[in-house]
């Protein structure tokens, strides 16, 4: 019977043994330490509800939210000085080593700089020069939102996944399928689940979404700069009576007026929530025009402009345009009120539109009338594949090749219309050919 006991006894320290052992192969770990109440999770590839493109969106908005002291000064900097940028974002070798991206520190004319490793078409590598500020700061921003976990390879484990990233803000670790983590499949024209133990397309899309601040901030400070240059020019000329500054004062005028323009611009988003807002949510205006001129299929789809019939649609298209000029209104006195910063309303991504100047209806009306042009080219061209063979080799033949800024470029519709109004022989004696 005691022996017995004996047995038992010895069988669950066994037991307890192999559970600990099992445990501590199974527990990632970071720098900070052991996290077994992450070790299922550890192996989940696939989340049940992924990241959105406003989970991104929000994740970059309140990171430089909260950093606008580090981050502002930084964009105002025509050519920022790296080793100074690197220092106060606080990065460093191991950083970039534990993210396990391709950057690294390097020291180019005695200064330590951050690069990129690039590979050639021949499979060499080698490193780039120094990175943008955008990637600086998203490089920080990774440091301060994602902890790099791993865990022993047990000599019974299967799994090959070297790494995951946890991403702070969700409490978990990112997966293939979030947003930003899905990569574009060429054989499928599609994006596709991503490596969840690549972060490189996750911090390229945050990275664009630091671009799109960025931008936000260089519309709204170009006044400011160019206010405080001309002080500073106008303050040297009177001392020197010069009437030309030399390179080394354009340089001093450059650099600080734009230090000025940064502390004045810090303080008045600092005293304006609603400006503020406006700057980390708010599209840039060239990046929403682009949109808006650039995927007329999106459009289509979106607003009903689309059936299984593209000539009907095309002959239908003037009647259903107007949905086009919903797609962006001017704000109301209300939104607007306490704002210094111009912009325009976005019913598509319901945010506001930073412009570079103030709009009226007028200027609405314009740019979606070329919005408009725009969405008429596509549906002509999907029209015209599906005309007759006659008609559609006529309109292929003579439709333009030069882009829109050339003084010859006339749009594919009004090909398509020419040829259905006169038909194909008078096209041909029309055109000489």
């Amino acid at each position: 019977m005691r022996r017995e006991k004996e047995g038992v006894i010895q069988r669950e320290k066994q037991r307890e043994k192999e559970e600990g052992i099992s445990l501590y192969f199974q527990s990632p770990r970071s720098q900070e330490g052991v996290h077994p109440d992450l070790a299922e999770l550890f192996e989940i590839i696939e989340a049940e509800k992924p990241l959105t493109r406003e989970d991104i969106e929000q994740e970059v908005e309140s990171f430089i939210g909260q950093n606008l002291e580090k981050v502002v000064p930084i964009f105002f900097l025509s050519e920022p000085n790296q080793a100074e940028v690197i220092q106060k974002l606080g990065i460093s070798q191991e950083d970039l080593r534990l993210l396990g991206v391709n950057y690294s520190i390097q020291m180019i004319d005695g200064q330590p700089k951050v690069c990129r490793l690039e590979e050639d078409s021949q499979g060499d590598l080698w490193f780039s020069q120094a990175v943008s500020a955008s990637e600086l700061i998203t490089l920080a921003y990774a440091k301060a939102n994602i902890r790099v976990d791993s865990r022993f390879k047990s000599p019974q484990a299967t799994e090959t996944i070297p790494r995951r990233y946890y991403l702070r803000s969700q409490g978990r670790y990112l997966c293939a399928n979030d947003f930003g983590m899905k990569v574009w499949d060429e054989e499928e024209k599609k994006m596709v689940n991503g490596d969840p133990a690549n972060l490189s397309p996750y911090l390229s899309t945050i990275k664009s979404q630091v671009d799109r601040i960025r931008e936000n901030i260089e519309i709204c400070s170009y006044g400011l700069i160019e206010r405080f240059e001309d002080e500073l020019a106008g303050s040297i000329r009177q001392k020197t009576s010069a009437e030309y500054l030399d390179y080394e004062q354009n340089q001093y005028v450059e650099r600080t007026a734009r230090e000025k323009a940064a502390k004045e611009f810090l303080q008045r988003l600092s005293s304006n929530p609603k400006e503020k807002e406006l700057i980390l949510t708010a599209l840039p205006y060239q990046k929403f025009r682009n949109f808006l001129y650039f995927h007329p299929q999106t459009l289509v789809k979106r607003l009903g402009l689309s059936s299984q019939d593209p000539v009907s649609d095309y002959h239908n298209f003037e009647r259903k345009a107007p949905r086009l000029f919903q797609l962006v209104r001017l704000p109301s006195k209300e939104e607007t009120s306490g704002v210094t910063i111009n912009y325009v309303y976005s019913e598509w991504h319901k945010k506001p539109v930073i412009t570079t100047e103030e709009f009226n209806e007028h200027d609405i009306n314009s740019l979606m009338t070329e919005v408009k042009n725009a969405v008429r080219d596509y549906l002509a061209r999907k029209a015209i594949e599906n005309e007759d063979e006659k008609i559609r080799q006529c309109c292929w033949k003579y439709l333009c090749s030069r882009g829109s800024a050339s003084p010859y470029f006339y749009p594919d519709w009004q090909v398509y219309e020419t040829v259905k109004a006169l038909g194909v022989e008078k096209t041909q004696q029309g055109f000489g050919y």
